[in-house]
């Protein structure tokens, strides 16, 4: 038998993973917001170049820019909250918000593994029979091969969330230690810009 008072249908959560890792807030504020700002700009700057550039009206760059808007929604979902955490040192989140991060999260996680394939087939088709590239890279399969994973994984979204939201939950959630987690985020992250830098090179 479970202590029922332990346990609560409240509206909020409070994560304390921040407020017990000991790190300097003003600092881990501007590596969040320098990671947030140079993700954004990179692929915004990749989805106008492409946009503008009618040479790169191509497949790949099609899914390339559709992974930069992917890139820009998961970002955006999680980041500007913990921006706001680190500067007002208000831990809380509501269950409304806290879903919508998990349905955005799982949306964005699930279509990059998909477009990840895809461009990996773009790019078989282009090395293994670049004489039919273009008639079997169509614009309308692009667009099919793009539209897919978001309409599957809107629904598995909904069902991650619907199952979650039926669970009840500790008031406070200490995640993990927040170090070791941050500095790999901080390092794929450089990877990751680094890749981005590469590839307009």
């Amino acid at each position: 038998m479970k202590n029922e008072q332990n346990y609560t249908t409240g509206k909020e959560f409070n994560l304390l993973a921040f407020s017990s890792c000991g790190i300097d807030t003003h600092i881990t504020f501007i590596v969040i917001l320098l990671i947030y700002l140079l993700t954004m700009l990179g692929n915004l700057f990749i989805i106008i170049l492409v946009y503008l550039d009618y040479r790169l009206h191509t497949p790949m760059y099609f899914f390339l820019c559709n992974l930069a808007v992917q890139d820009i929604i998961f970002v955006s979902a999680i980041l500007p909250k913990l921006i706001a955490i680190t500067i007002t040192g208000d831990t809380s989140i509501s269950f409304i918000a806290c879903l919508t991060q998990l349905f955005m999260f799982a949306i964005c996680v699930d279509t990059d593994f998909f477009l990840l394939a895809v461009m990996a087939f773009d790019r078989f088709v282009a090395i293994c029979i670049p004489l039919r590239y273009y008639l079997i890279m169509s614009p309308k399969l692009c667009i099919l091969l793009v539209a897919t994973p978001w309409i599957l994984y809107v629904c598995n979204g909904i069902c991650y969330c619907f199952l979650i939201s039926a669970l009840s939950f500790l008031h406070i959630t200490c995640h993990c230690i927040l170090k070791p987690v941050l500095l790999t985020k901080i390092l794929f992250a450089l990877c990751s810009l680094l890749a981005n830098f590469t590839l307009l090179l």
